[in-house]
Parts: C-alpha cells; structure tokens; sequence
C-alpha cells in the first residue's frame, strides 16, 4: 500500500500527474509518491530541477523512476530542435517545494525545467498544482516565504506543508538522535 495520498483518489480521475522534485530533503520520498499516483490509475511524469536530478540520479532512484513509469525523470530543456515528449499533464504535485523553488515561481523566474513546468501549469494552462512546501529551521523565517506563498495561493496553487514519508523518516533517524527529531517526526 502507497505510503502517501495521491492527489484526487477521492473522485476516482485519471490522466497525468507532472510530480515536480526539488533538492529537499523530501525528495527521498519520490518513489513512495510516485507508486501513491500509479496506484491509483494515475500515469506520472517526473521533473526534477537540475540539483534534485543529480540527487536522483546519484541515489539510484532515476533508473527506478523509469522502470516504474516508462520514462526517466527529465531536468534539462529540451533543444529548440527536439520534438516534445508529450503533452502538459492534467494536474501537478510539486514536492518537495524549497524556498528557492517557492520564490523563483512566486516571482516568474522559471530559470530551469522544473520551475517552468510550474510557472506555465500556474498562469499559462490553468492546470491544477499542488505544492508542498518543506522548508528547514534555517529558511523558514525567511522574509521571502510567506509572500511568495501568497502569490502562489492567489494563482490558486494549493498549498500544503510537506508531510514526512517512510524514507525520509528513516534518513532522519539516521542522522540525528530520536530526542532530537521535530516532534512531529518522532515515533509515538
């Protein structure tokens, strides 16, 4: 059984779901969202930004990613020269969403793949997107965040906050001590 919600397995549509990956922690939870949506008769097509492909790729989760969906998460532009893949998907789930990913949407800087995606299924398509958003103790009060939340939910992204799955729960209690995690982390 998936370990996450997929988006609208309430109503029971299908299609595709772009699922947006960012250089988050969360992004060790990319496969649990991925199956969620494929479970649920969703196709997905992965786009990371280009950190987040090379964390994919270096992780060994890239070559999964393919053999789960058919095609290989995408972080690069296309040359002007290539014919598209295929069309924009039905909706968006990006996730992890970092505050340099949240402030370059809010503020119309698509300066790579991922964050294009976004900006066009945001003000161009009128395609649905979900984000949730993960930022650490260390960005979180940053003076750029909540603006640029705002301009997103005007634009009506949904906004969530970033819910920690199994991997990345496992990683967290690799690294720090039980007593140390955010309470909402801890077992129990």
């Amino acid at each position: 059984m998936a370990s996450f919600e997929p988006l609208g397995a309430e109503n029971g549509e299908t299609g595709t779901t772009c699922l947006v990956v960012t250089a988050g922690i969360g992004l060790v939870d990319t496969l649990d969202r991925v199956r969620a949506e494929l479970e649920s008769g969703w196709r997905v097509q992965v786009v990371a930004t280009p950190l987040a492909g090379r964390w994919l790729e270096a992780g060994g989760l890239s070559a999964t990613i393919e053999e789960l969906t058919g095609a290989a998460p995408e972080s690069v532009f296309r040359n002007p020269w290539d014919s598209k893949k295929e069309a924009m998907a039905n909706r968006c789930l990006a996730s992890p969403v970092t505050l340099n990913t949240l402030t370059k949407w809010a503020s119309g800087h698509p300066d790579n793949l991922a964050l294009s995606m976004l900006t066009e299924a945001t003000w161009s398509r009128g395609i649905p997107v979900t984000a949730q958003i993960t930022l650490n103790g260390a960005y979180k009060g940053h003076p750029a965040g909540d603006p640029a939340i705002e301009v997103l939910r005007e634009a009506g992204v949904i906004i969530e906050p970033y819910v920690a799955g199994p991997a990345m729960k496992e990683v967290l209690a690799a690294t720090y001590q039980q007593n140390q995690l955010p309470r909402n982390l801890r077992e129990g």
